[in-house]
């Protein structure tokens, strides 16, 4: 775990969420959920600044979308596809034993946060400068790539935080669980009850 422990100075200048130091109420935790709730879904109806319009109506892989909590074209394009890929590739690496982290104690835990943490960052870069220099929104000037990229950045660790802000104790579950839950649900409410038809 040295080699791991050598990037301890750059884990702790991550942004992170502190746990609270009283007993939070349910009443307490279930406004912190409506919130956070809330606020996802507001940035899943934002329309990302700079996006032409035929490319933000194009819906690839919609139900994948759905599962990852993600919108096309909107600021949770990404959704939490990078939480969930660095979640996955940490618990792999320590459950085979690739990577030698001990799990059972605060010390071992908090590294292994904070690790998660930095590869979902690392992933939210590069996916948001995939979508861009790939051509997932067609042909953008210099300045509108970077005002997307980083619109994409920005709202997706906006998403990180939320999730570590329910999973530290301030709401209840977890914010993965609570995105993934609100998108089912709106495309179910839309289908049932929208008179133009499905949300896409």
């Amino acid at each position: 775990m040295g080699a791991y422990e050598a990037l301890s100075p750059l884990l702790r200048a991550l942004p992170e969420i502190p746990k609270p130091r009283r007993g939070v109420s349910f009443r307490e935790k279930l406004v912190w959920t409506s919130i956070v709730l809330i606020l996802y879904l507001v940035m899943a109806q934002v329309p990302l600044y700079g996006i032409p319009w035929r490319a933000e109506t194009y819906q690839p892989l919609f139900f994948l979308q759905i599962v990852m909590a993600s919108r096309r074209g909107t600021l949770v394009e990404l959704g939490i596809s990078p939480i969930v890929t660095s979640g996955l590739i940490w618990q792999i690496l320590v459950g085979s034993k690739v990577v030698n982290i001990d799990v059972s104690t605060p010390k071992g835990r908090a590294l292994f946060t904070g690790l998660q943490k930095f590869l979902a960052i690392v992933f939210t870069f590069g996916e948001a400068a995939a979508y861009v220099l790939g051509g997932m929104y067609g042909p953008l000037t210099a300045e509108i790539a970077v005002i997307v990229f980083l619109q994409l950045v920005s709202a997706t660790l906006l998403l990180m935080l939320m999730d570590e802000m329910l999973q530290k104790g301030w709401g209840i579950g977890s914010g993965i669980s609570l995105f993934i839950a609100a998108g089912v649900a709106q495309q179910i409410f839309w289908q049932l009850l929208s008179p133009i038809g499905p949300l896409s």
